[in-house]
This record gives C-alpha cells, sequence and structure tokens, in this order.
C-alpha cells in the first residue's frame, strides 16, 4: 500500500476558497485520461470514478486514483467493459 500525502479532489473543489485554473482543471484532466487509459489498457475497469476516488497531492502536480473495490478485470481489448 502507498502513502497518499493531500485529500480528496472532492475535498480541494468544495473547501478551497481560491478556485483552479482552466490550466489547472486541464491538467488534472489530461493525468486521470492517461490514468484511466492505462487501466483500460492493463484490462482493468474502475467502474467507481468520482472525485471522491481521486487523491490530490499536497503540491498540486499529482493525482493517484484509490478505490478499486468495485473494479473489473476484463480481457484485453475485450470492448465491454
Amino acid at each position: 500500500m502507498e502513502y497518499c500525502d493531500g485529500s480528496e479532489l472532492f475535498e480541494q473543489l468544495t473547501n478551497n476558497e481560491d478556485l483552479f485554473t482552466e490550466q489547472q482543471a486541464a491538467s488534472i484532466m489530461r493525468k486521470l485520461f492517461m490514468a484511466v487509459n492505462h487501466c483500460h489498457s492493463n484490462g482493468i475497469a474502475h467502474r467507481d470514478l468520482k472525485p471522491e476516488n481521486i487523491m490530490y497531492s499536497t503540491k498540486g502536480d499529482d493525482i493517484k486514483i484509490i478505490d478499486f473495490g468495485l473494479s473489473k478485470q476484463t480481457h484485453k481489448g475485450n470492448p465491454t467493459l
């Protein structure tokens, strides 16, 4: 198990007095899409992606997808996840 510093993305979105800039939001989404692509290319479907299941680092330069409890392993290249 890996330690994740920071907090959930949901907390950052709701409790942060400073709004995310468009560039910050684009960076977060790019990293999220890359992470989901990595999972899918390895035959894993998360099936519960939401801001509560995305950890946002204290530095703001990294995200991690957590809580794979509902995930499903599929065959690579199978379009029916």
